[in-house]
């Protein structure tokens, strides 16, 4: 604020005031909504926190140089933690699998809206039989998958489906990634479907797997994708609907922010290799070069983000109703900009 005359003792003082309730935010532009304090982000120890890393090492940065930083994270394991947590309105802002958006939105009346998709698909086949290398490869085959009466579980289930090739495979469904590895050992025919980045540090372990399906790519060529007019999505950005009614500007300036993260792990996965291992993501800080662009993190915004989202959540609407809460959610529940 710039310095000026104020004539008159009471104008003076309620300059004084606001300028001191405003000050807080003055210097970083993008706290806004909580009184100057910085704007609360959640995340979850997977795919979906990979696109703001690069965010989250800014901010420490900031933190380190004594400075107050724009966004407060808060990285839970599983989301059965986060969930409630959104649920409750503790967070600004959260990501969060896609159906569960849907899910929150239903449940708390509206009081969340999606922002942005933050990442597409994740999953891959494994196996040791390379042979594999479309949906119609899979018959008279074992399909061991995590999932089942979940996201993962209902979204092959769809594909095999579309492809006509339900009938003709088997899924056995297992609790961990890794025990569909170790069910492939005894199976060699079989293939695993996993997500990323565990499918990458897998191949990396054992030089016999090797990548036989993308299911992001499936999609997109299947005529699951063409049907519903939606991408696979795994991950979105949710926003608290008082936040984006108040100060659209605020979200504006975390979604920039949280584009350029995007860009800059894409660009140099390396950089936020670190990171990554510190929150549980990566075991390893060597395998992100390969890992980290095939978590195909993204920020997927405006008219697009509905276009995406809602053809997926149709996709899983007609696989199981109650995946996304029974009901398709309304146009509010996308925040176009």
């Amino acid at each position: 604020m710039g310095t000026r005359r104020i004539i008159g003792v009471a104008l003076a003082l309620l300059t004084a005031v606001a300028c001191l309730a405003g000050i807080a935010g003055c210097g970083t532009g993008a706290m806004s909504g909580n009184g100057g304090a910085p704007l609360t982000v959640a995340a979850m120890k997977g795919p979906t926190a990979i696109g703001i890393a690069q965010l989250m090492q800014e901010q420490d940065a900031l933190a380190d140089e004594g400075k107050k930083p724009a966004y407060e994270f808060s990285v839970m394991a599983t989301a059965d933690e986060l969930v409630p947590r959104v649920a409750a309105g503790e967070f600004d802002i959260a990501c969060v699998p896609a159906n569960l958006a849907a899910k929150l939105y239903k449940q708390t009346d509206g009081a969340i809206r999606v922002i942005g998709i933050n990442t597409l698909g994740v999953l891959y086949g494994v196996s040791y039989d390379g042979d594999v290398r479309e949906l119609d490869d899979l018959r008279g085959r074992t399909v061991y998958l995590t999932g089942k009466g979940s996201v993962p579980g209902y979204t092959v289930e769809y594909l095999l489906a579309k492809a006509g090739v339900a009938d003709d495979v088997t899924l056995e469904y297992v609790s961990e990634p890794s025990e569909a590895l170790a069910r492939l050992n005894g199976n060699r025919a079989a293939v695993a479907i996993v997500p990323e980045p565990f499918a990458t540090a897998s191949l990396a372990k054992d030089a016999g797997l090797v990548r036989v399906l993308d299911m992001t790519k499936l999609w997109d060529e299947s005529a699951a994708g063409s049907d519903a007019g939606g991408r696979f999505v795994t991950g979105v950005t949710v926003a608290k609907s008082s936040l984006i009614d108040d100060d659209p500007e605020a979200v504006a300036r975390f979604t920039d922010a949280w584009d350029a993260s995007v860009q800059a792990a894409l660009a140099s996965p390396s950089s936020i290799a670190q990171t990554l291992v510190d929150f549980g993501i990566l075991g390893n800080a060597s395998i992100a070069d390969e890992a980290v662009p095939r978590c195909n993190i993204v920020c997927i915004l405006h008219e697009d983000l509905k276009q995406d989202l809602s053809g997926y959540l149709q996709a899983l609407y007609e696989a199981e109703p109650s995946s996304i809460g029974g009901t398709l959610p309304d146009d509010g529940f996308y925040y176009i900009g």
